[in-house]
């Protein structure tokens, strides 16, 4: 579900790159600027963006986060090709080789990873998962590395390309607890039929 939903984003955002090209090719040849919203193309990648995540946000309630993250970065190797057969960019070797790194780390994490699945639920959030060290200490280094990280980036991001790979894995991995959390708990409330959980915002 993780794999398919990744491969429709790519096809969504390389669908909204084909609505961007084509607008600047009519403003070269007509002077005329389209505004990419009128496109299908456009509209037709936000729908493949918004459904691909939802693929992913339901693949976390059902499979271990360092699963599911991971088989994310296979949507490399479809990026690469809908980009060379799609949008006819050109291909370089630097682009290969990373792509069969990437395909190597998932096939690698994926083998380490537990084969156990986190159950999460409304009750227990916040002793078996908040309130712990190690949820602590997360929350310490980011807090502790996104505002340096977003200063320097406002003048040496151009220069150093870790600087801005770095911030965007920080609050990547936000949005993946997020996801995780919010998806197990969706999960286990329709697997045991209880909803209550959901008519408190807080549990």
């Amino acid at each position: 579900l993780s794999l398919v939903g990744d491969i429709i984003i790519n096809m969504g955002m390389n669908s909204m790159k084909h609505a961007h090209n084509q607008v600047e090719r009519s403003l070269k040849e007509t002077l005329v600027h389209t505004p990419f919203t009128t496109l299908p193309a456009w509209w037709i990648g936000i729908i493949g963006l918004i459904g691909g995540e939802a693929a992913n946000l339901v693949a976390y309630g059902y499979a271990p986060a360092s699963i599911v993250t991971p088989v994310g970065a296979v949507g490399v190797l479809t990026n690469v090709l809908i980009t060379t057969l799609g949008l006819k960019e050109r291909l370089t070797f630097k682009q290969v080789v990373g792509v069969v790194l990437v395909v190597g780390g998932v096939v690698l994490v994926v083998y380490a990873a537990p084969t156990t699945t986190v159950i999460i639920n409304t009750d227990t959030l916040f002793e078996d998962w908040i309130w712990r060290p190690q949820f602590a200490a997360y929350c310490s280094i980011l807090v502790a590395m996104l505002p340096p990280l977003l200063w320097l980036g406002r003048t040496h991001s151009r220069r150093h390309v870790l600087i801005p790979i770095t911030t965007c894995a920080l609050i990547g991995t936000c949005t993946v607890v997020c996801a995780k959390t919010f998806s197990s708990v969706l999960s286990s409330s329709l697997s045991g039929g209880e909803g209550g959980g959901w008519s408190s915002p807080v549990p």
